[in-house]
């Protein structure tokens, strides 16, 4: 990875940044969740599901464009810090403005 590249992913994150923090490169390591977005992932679900889901769907979930914010304020927020953790504001961070 070069300097100012960053690293996502929830599984080790804290510990992430610490070799590269001995280095002095400006790399930091920051987890993104988009919540709960209406994809095309329904589509795979049983056929019994799938009505239900459709009729909940627009009720619990956020449009793909929405859920997609979490991650692209973690990678170019120049206030973020290593081990910040950016999601949904909502409640149960399912839904909403990216928060973190």
């Amino acid at each position: 990875m070069e300097a100012g590249q960053f690293q996502f992913g929830l599984v080790g994150r804290p510990q992430a940044g610490r070799g590269r923090a001995v280095r002095r490169q400006r790399t930091i390591a920051v987890a993104a969740h988009p919540g709960v977005s209406n994809t095309e992932l329904a589509r795979s679900t049983p056929a019994a599901l799938r009505l239900p889901l459709t009729w909940l769907a627009p009720l619990i979930t956020q449009a793909p464009a929405m859920g997609a914010l979490p991650t692209l304020r973690a990678a170019t927020d120049p206030a973020a810090l290593g081990g910040q953790y950016y999601g949904p504001s909502g409640r149960n961070e399912i839904k909403g403005r990216p928060a973190w």
